[in-house]
């Protein structure tokens, strides 16, 4: 397989030699090929999806210490000595900040200082027991005076958004400091603690591509839909959700997606598998690290 030529562009770039908006979807058939009909597909699928990092991330950072908060006024003194009630406050915590109520994480635990989950939000909890602290060092910090929300990004196998293949996970923590009335420089209860893996977040992604897309071929009256994937590059590696095809994964790792979009986004094409499918990327730094937003569309 030969790999594609990428080159930076910008999203208002042209689409044949008509001028791409951000308003048009489906690539009208005048396009000289298909290649440059997906490529531009690609683009304008990035664009729906890109904007939602930050909204769900900014959800996170606002949300979290006001549910820290109200884990703070509420759960007992020995929050270990009654796990349905913790679980509860957990849920009460989430329930009552809008912001953590539409928020997209996968989990909401609470920890003891030591970073040792006491509780979670739901059932079968994973996480119960295990020390996030060991896998994600950097939120130690997080229990430091007016530390606020710290995030970190890496591995942690409770975590996994599928079973097998590799995943990393997203996180945040916010301390739960003391109860209300205690001694002034007391320290935190623990850390109320929120994320999701890359491969969960990209099938969300991907969820919210397909529906822009579908949505788009309606008000068009089109018959088919273009075919587009989302996936999330970090590291060298490149998350796609759990039921993407490993060829599309595999080919974009190859590609180095993530050092392409390094100084601004990118768009290009591949083949995979005898199809053509545009490329485009643009980095996520909200994800941590190097995370680049990777979208994938081929048309008929």
């Amino acid at each position: 397989m030969s790999l594609p030529r990428l080159r930076s562009f910008s999203f208002l770039d042209a689409a044949c030699s008509a001028g791409l908006a951000a308003t048009i979807a489906i690539v009208a058939p005048a396009c000289s090929d298909d290649g440059a009909a997906a490529e531009e597909q690609a683009v304008w699928t990035l664009t729906q999806v890109h904007p939602l990092v930050a909204r769900d991330v900014g959800q996170v950072r606002d949300g979290l210490p006001r549910g820290a908060e109200l884990m703070a006024k509420h759960i007992a003194d020995d929050p270990g000595a009654d796990l349905a009630e913790l679980q509860r406050r957990i849920k009460s915590a989430r329930a009552n900040v809008d912001d953590l109520s539409f928020s997209k994480g996968t989990f909401f635990s609470f920890t003891e200082p030591s970073g040792t989950v006491v509780r979670s939000e739901a059932d079968p909890d994973r996480l119960v027991e295990k020390n996030i602290l060991d896998a994600f060092p950097g939120l130690k910090k997080a229990l430091e005076p007016g530390a606020g929300v710290v995030e970190a990004t890496g591995a942690m196998e409770a975590m996994r958004g599928v079973r097998t293949g590799p995943d990393i996970s997203w996180v945040a923590a916010h301390a739960v400091g003391p109860k209300p009335g205690s001694p002034q420089g007391a320290p935190p209860r623990g850390l109320f603690v929120t994320g999701w893996s890359y491969r969960a977040y990209a099938f969300y992604l991907e969820e919210a591509a397909r529906r822009a897309l579908t949505d788009e071929a309606r008000k068009q009256e089109k018959n088919r839909t273009p075919l587009a994937y989302v996936y999330l590059a970090h590291g060298g590696e490149v998350y796609g959700a759990p039921v993407s095809p490993d060829v599309n994964s595999d080919a974009l790792r190859k590609l180095d997606v993530a050092t392409r979009a390094k100084d601004g986004p990118y768009k290009g094409r591949m083949d995979i598998t005898g199809r053509v499918f545009g490329v485009a990327a643009q980095r996520a730094p909200e994800l941590g690290g190097d995370a680049t937003l990777v979208v994938i569309a081929t048309v008929y």
